[in-house]
């Protein structure tokens, strides 16, 4: 049986049309399921977890980047397949799996599956990125050698970019390379008051350990850790169902 996590924001009327119109492509292709809707008082933790003992054939979240992302991060590397309907704010995660609020019920329908790397920033698992924030860093590579970034550099962990981000790097980080990428980015600002990258280190590795002052971290543009040293690549961590279009 599918299981479908709703956005609490869904239930504004004006998805109303949306939503009924996916519905029904769902039920025409056979995948009806049990529907969770979220709300202030059904909380997203207890539903994962509540459905998790249930086995579902699939959990399809019904939503846009940040209820997918808390997701994924409270599945902790559970092998049932993951899919995204994107609906709302905030899709570009859809996008890149190559998943449109049109296309997505054929998708499903396919069931391609892949399995993807996840990170894991002091246990807690991340998608896409982590943003890390401190003074006077020192990264150490692999147990192997370490780096120390400039104050003004940007220090990303990522599993993986998008095909259509800012990026001057030959190889771009990929989710299935069994390896983090630890980008270190120096950017200038215009007199036009935006902001220029300028140069841009790309570091592949399994393993990091973060010391400096006051290290903190924001995974996924939405998760914020006080506390962060440690980052590890979890192979094979996610099943993801994705469309051919994807652009990882």
């Amino acid at each position: 049986m599918y299981t479908y996590i709703y956005d609490a924001a869904l239930t504004d009327k004006k998805y109303s049309n949306a939503l009924n119109k996916i519905e029904g492509k769902l039920t025409d292709l056979g995948l009806s399921g049990r529907i969770c809707r979220l709300s202030p008082l059904r909380n997203l933790r207890d539903v994962v977890s509540d459905e998790l003992r249930r086995l579902p054939e699939t959990i399809v979240v019904v939503g846009g980047d940040s209820l997918l992302i808390q997701v994924i991060a409270l599945l902790k590397g559970s092998p049932i397949p993951l899919a995204i309907i994107p609906l709302g704010e905030s899709i570009k995660l859809a996008n890149s799996f190559g998943i449109t609020e049109d296309t997505a019920a054929q998708v499903l329908s396919a069931r391609r599956i892949i399995a993807i790397d996840g990170g894991s920033a002091d246990g807690r698992f991340f998608l896409k990125k982590a943003l890390v924030i401190g003074d006077d860093l020192r990264i150490i590579v692999d147990d192997n050698y370490s780096v120390r970034p400039n104050k003004q550099d940007s220090v990303e962990v990522f599993n993986f970019l998008n095909d259509d981000e800012d990026c001057c790097l030959p190889d771009r980080p990929h989710p299935q390379s069994g390896k983090l990428c630890l980008v270190i980015s120096r950017r200038d600002n215009s007199f036009l008051g935006k902001s220029r990258l300028v140069d841009q280190t790309m570091i592949s590795c399994k393993h990091l350990e973060v010391i400096g002052e006051a290290v903190s971290g924001i995974l996924d543009d939405s998760l914020e850790l006080r506390q962060l040293n440690l980052f590890d690549c979890v192979p094979s961590a996610f099943n993801l169902i994705v469309g051919k279009q994807r652009n990882f």
